[in-house]
């Protein structure tokens, strides 16, 4: 579950420009690792980040070189 702190995946714990998530009120917002300021952050609706979420685990944004 999603709080107001920057989480990270634990396969990047020790790498820089990663992807991060976080909720803020009843926004998701994602943004890059790089130091605060430096980055964009993106914000979704909860619908917004639900549907984008299960579109991902559904492989719709997969290269196809990474299908198996």
């Amino acid at each position: 579950m999603l709080n107001e702190e920057w989480h990270k995946s634990s396969w990047s714990e020790t790498a820089d420009g990663c992807v991060k998530v976080r909720r803020n009120g009843n926004r998701v917002e994602v943004g890059d690792t790089k130091p605060e300021g430096a980055g964009v952050v993106l914000s979704f609706t909860p619908y917004e980040w639900w549907t984008f979420r299960n579109a991902v685990l559904a492989g719709e944004f997969d290269l196809p070189e990474w299908r198996e």
